[in-house]
């Protein structure tokens, strides 16, 4: 039980099983970082950077978030929720922090448009550690593996016709891509981050969501 928390094995056996053909962002389950507080209830349409509080541990590098959420059939899905969160520039999520970061820092959600459409600001996530000071680090140790995580942006959307998909882009150029502690990383979730030209943030990552029908 330990050891499927810490190393997220459900990602593993979702990759088993999640084979859908034309989906680029496969299921995984819900972390324990995304339990508590999640995301604010009954937001919409926010600018992730007026989520984050101005205090010392707001940091990182800015980054625009954009893409469309489609269809199979590449059809824009209007009104679907995206519910988004990661670490902070120090690899803490808010609930691993009580006190000292806000409680909604890096938390947000978004309703897409007429043409499927989500955008938002937010930060360049980094890599961090998972818990191996117990049972999980001497497996990893075992097993001649680090506890590294790389940069992932956590995202869970839903819309009315449609699955629920949980799950998360990477940081393109992350060192920890090929060796994800907890398997998460397809090459489907590697997500670009190219710098921005436009002056609002350092970076940007376009990405866009497949949903599958229900029933």
């Amino acid at each position: 039980m330990v050891a499927q928390r810490e190393l997220h094995l459900d990602c593993f056996f979702l990759a088993l099983n999640f084979r859908q053909p034309g989906v680029n962002a496969p299921e995984c389950g819900l972390g324990r970082c995304a339990f508590a507080d999640r995301c604010r209830s009954g937001e919409q349409c926010l600018d992730l950077s007026q989520l984050l509080p101005k205090h010392a541990l707001c940091k990182g590098e800015t980054c625009l978030y954009t893409g469309r959420v489609l269809t199979l059939g590449g059809a824009p899905i209007a009104g679907a929720r995206i519910d988004v969160w990661s670490d902070n520039a120090e690899g803490f999520y808010s609930v691993q922090q009580p006190g000292l970061q806000d409680k909604w820092n890096n938390r947000g959600v978004f309703i897409t448009g007429p043409d499927g459409h989500y955008e938002f600001i937010g930060i360049k996530p980094v890599s961090y550690p998972i818990p191996d000071d117990g049972p999980v680090g001497k497996m990893l140790t075992a097993l001649g593996r680090h506890p590294r995580r790389p940069a992932h942006m956590h995202f869970m959307i839903t819309a009315p016709g449609y699955q629920r998909l949980v799950t998360h882009t990477f940081v393109g150029d992350d060192p920890w891509l090929s060796t994800d502690a907890v398997f998460g990383v397809k090459a489907s979730l590697i997500a670009p981050f190219e710098p921005a030209t436009d002056g609002r943030t350092r970076w940007r990552s376009p990405f866009d969501f497949v949903l599958i029908p229900s029933g």
